[in-house]
């Protein structure tokens, strides 16, 4: 018999939990509704669920949109309930394991769940003021870079539902990780968010489950409403045939756009066609492979990203795979340019310094920072970024604030451009003014911290003042270096990580899988002031070094007692019964595992026992685990079908 999620009667029937009473408890009672998903098939449903809490007692009962209905019992630990339940109903029999713990006002759990030895996972949200009306909607991205370069993209938005009007909202990711959709967009009337990293890390970063729009409304009411994401993504990259990067385009001709077929689109898919700062968007069927952009849809004097993605739709959210190249509309254009100096705080008190110029530019053949009379620092030769087209950009460190501002002191620079058609432009930029009085101190995470490299990690600084004026912002990277030493961060690094977090100051998260295991790190929180000229800027920025650990534990499952059974856990990594198999798996330190042990028939599970930790089934590895499933012999008068209700 397969085992099937269609159903969430795995949920909550007939829980049996096994918790120690708590000193203290969340308070769990209500009304819930939400959304649940089984990440195996992508299937989708609805829950309502009813909760009565007597101190750390839980009774209640639940329907879903499938149609069971059942009735549940159990024990609240702080913020989370976690139990296994096993239960007859109509003859069936199920048995299982569940964890749901309270975030933000959301409860967020998790079930895995057993019928004639298959296993397999679902996960859901639940809210007491589910917001139905408000349109929401969540894009996953990899983009392609016409420098094969490879990013990943979080695009999500909502609107306020009628009648009501947004004060704040926070997206909560399946793994807990909290975003902010802090970005008005006056066009669509909507707030909406933007984040890309690495590519690599992007469906570790953003699994598949159900994401959560946690609402705060000015009129000091709160909610919630859902988005899930499921499936794969598209296993074919577009390749964009025409315009090739870096072409010189006549913005009053119509301009052929065309692409590689999609070989396998599957049903409900299609392909999308967009710019990145101009108002043209188009979905085409998913058997295209050409669109005639209309003349003078581009403006004259640009340069402008061009992007066709191949997508597959989830629920309220899709999966897109995306390539880029980017156009012009002139021999030679300049879209922006910046140029800064740093004064930075190493670890070991000293202060250092660093400058920075860079540019978005196309049509260029070289670019140079040339400083003022008197510098003792050479002039800077801006590069073309290997890793963004149409990007230049140039620095230096240096390891005391001193030998910054002699090699580059206050004053006019000129940033001189030399264009591919032979011509050449000026462009005087003045570096004066002071820095910023605030030093955004880092207050977490410690300098020399040993993180976990699969986890997310909170970064926070102290307050900032001067946040709230005009022309300052924080910004923080993570980079990569050969060891935890100023040294090694002052001659080499390689950005990994970084965010704009405009004016907040109330610090960031650091997203799960953007660092790697058994490496050092550099850690930088930047606020960035500007000075009286467009794009110059001077700043101050805190610095420390982390590094990752690399050890893995070991779980190991023995079975005990006269009776017959197995133990497999939530990721199937063990699959351990009475005659062997595998019994031993290593996991990320801290990482959480659900064991559930499964009785064959003429037996029943009596216990778990072993290490303290696997009383209740769920091992939380921050050691090596040994757990031990005991089963015993039964009389039964007829095999027991281990079976869903359908």
């Amino acid at each position: 018999m397969k085992f099937s999620y269609k159903y969430l009667l795995i949920v909550f029937i007939l829980v049996l939990f096994q918790f120690p009473v708590s000193a203290t408890a969340d308070d769990f009672s209500g009304t819930w509704e939400g959304m649940y998903l089984d990440d195996t098939s992508g299937l989708n449903g609805n829950i309502s669920v009813v909760i009565t809490q007597d101190i750390n007692a839980i009774t209640g009962t639940f329907s879903t949109s499938a149609g069971p209905v059942g009735t549940f019992s159990g024990i609240v630990d702080q913020d989370q309930f976690t139990g296994h339940f096993s239960g007859m109903s109509g003859g069936n029999k199920v048995i299982g394991t569940y964890v749901a713990k309270l975030r933000n006002g959301i409860i967020i759990w998790e079930c895995i769940g057993a019928s004639n030895n298959s296993t397999g996972t679902i996960s859901g949200a639940l809210t007491k003021n589910w917001v139905h009306d408000a349109g929401h909607w969540i894009s996953l991205s990899k983009k392609n870079y016409p420098s094969s370069l490879m990013r990943g993209d979080i695009w999500a938005s909502i609107s306020e539902p009628v009648g009501k009007s947004i004060e704040s909202v926070v997206l909560i990711t399946p793994l807990l990780h909290e975003m902010s959709i802090n970005i008005w967009d006056e066009e669509d009337s909507r707030y909406e968010i933007d984040y890309s990293f690495d590519v690599s890390n992007v469906e570790v970063v953003y699994p598949n489950g159900i994401y959560s729009f946690v609402i705060q409304f000015e009129d000091g009411t709160s909610g919630a409403c859902f988005s899930s994401i499921a499936g794969d993504f598209p296993d074919q990259i577009p390749q964009i045939l025409s315009p090739l990067p870096d072409a010189l385009i006549n913005e009053t001709a119509e301009l052929q756009v065309t692409w590689n077929q999609w070989l396998n689109p599957g049903p409900y898919t299609d392909i999308t066609l967009y710019f990145d700062n101009i108002a043209h968007f188009r979905t085409f069927n998913n058997t295209a492979t050409q669109y005639e952009l209309p003349a003078d849809t581009l403006p004259g004097g640009i340069m402008e990203w061009l992007k066709v993605g191949f997508s597959r739709p989830s629920y309220s959210a899709n999966k897109t795979v995306t390539a880029k190249t980017y156009l012009r509309t002139s021999d030679h254009t300049i879209d922006d340019y910046w140029f800064g100096k740093i004064k930075v705080y190493l670890p070991s008190g000293s202060i250092g310094g660093g400058i920075i110029i860079g540019m978005d530019a196309a049509g260029i053949a070289s670019a140079t920072l040339i400083p003022p009379p008197g510098a003792t620092g050479p002039s800077l030769l801006l590069t073309d970024s290997e890793k963004l087209n149409g990007q230049w950009e140039a620095g230096s460190n240096f390891a005391t604030f001193e030998a910054l501002n002699e090699n580059y002191p206050d004053g006019d620079y000129i940033l001189r451009i030399v264009y591919k058609d032979t011509t050449t432009e000026d462009i005087t930029m003045t570096m004066e003014g002071d820095y910023p009085a605030s030093i955004p101190n880092i207050t977490q995470p410690v300098h020399l911290s040993n993180l976990n490299w699969w986890e997310s990690f909170p970064a926070q600084w102290a307050d900032l003042p001067e946040i709230s004026n005009d022309g300052t912002f924080i910004f923080a990277h993570l980079q990569e270096i050969d060891t935890m030493s100023e040294n090694s961060y002052l001659s080499s690094a390689n950005e990994v990580w970084s965010e704009d977090e405009g004016i907040l100051s109330n610090g960031m998260t650091v997203p799960q899988g953007v660092i790697g295991p058994d490496k050092a790190y550099a850690y930088n929180v930047v606020l960035v002031q500007a000075t009286g000229t467009a794009n110059v800027f001077k700043a101050n920025s805190d610095v420390l070094f982390l590094e990752s650990s690399i050890a893995p534990s070991t779980l190991s499952v023995s079975i005990a007692g006269a009776g017959n059974g197995f133990v497999v856990t939530n990721d199937e990594a063990i699959n351990c019964g009475n005659f062997g198999g595998d019994c031993t798996a290593e996991y990320n330190r801290n990482q959480q595992i659900i064991l559930l042990a499964i009785p064959a028939n003429g037996s029943v599970f009596t216990g778990w026992g072993g290490d303290t930790d696997c009383h209740d089934g769920v091992v939380t590895m921050t050691t090596n685990r040994d757990c031990t499933a005991t089963f015993k012999k039964i009389n039964v008068s007829a095999p027991i079908n281990f079976l869903l209700l359908r």
